[in-house]
C-alpha cells in the first residue's frame, strides 16, 4: 500500500505540482513526502518521471506546432489581405525565437564536444 501512495506522490510531483497537493493525492503527510524527497532513490525516480513527462509533453507540443504551422502557411495564401498580413506578421515576429533556439542548440553542441 505504501508503494502505491509513493507512486501517487511521485506522479503528482513529476507534473510539477506542490508537496501539499502530492500529500493530498497520495494520502500521506507532507512530512512523509519531504522525507522521501531526501532519499536518493526517490529523487532519482522523480527525476526519471519528470523526464518522461516532459518528453511526452514535448512530443505533443511538436505535433500541435506542426498543425499550427500548416494553418499559418495556408493563411499566407488567403484571398483576404488582412489575413495574409496577420499571418506574415506572425511568421516574421517568431523568427527571432527560432534563431535564438538555433543559437542555443549550437552552443550546447559545442559544450558537449568539450
Amino acid at each position: 500500500m505504501s508503494k502505491t501512495r509513493k507512486a501517487l506522490a511521485l506522479e503528482t510531483l513529476s507534473f510539477g505540482l506542490s508537496v501539499e497537493k502530492a500529500s493530498e493525492v497520495s494520502h500521506v503527510s507532507r512530512m512523509t513526502i519531504y522525507n522521501w524527497l531526501k532519499r536518493d532513490d526517490f529523487k532519482n525516480e522523480l527525476k526519471e518521471k519528470q523526464c518522461e513527462y516532459f518528453s511526452r509533453l514535448s512530443k505533443r507540443m511538436t505535433a500541435i506546432t506542426l498543425k499550427a504551422l500548416e494553418v499559418l502557411e495556408k493563411s499566407l495564401d488567403s484571398r483576404n489581405e488582412s489575413i495574409r498580413l496577420r499571418a506574415s506578421s506572425i511568421a516574421i515576429s517568431n523568427i527571432n525565437t527560432i534563431l535564438s533556439f538555433t543559437e542555443i542548440e549550437k552552443r550546447l553542441s559545442a559544450l558537449e564536444r568539450l
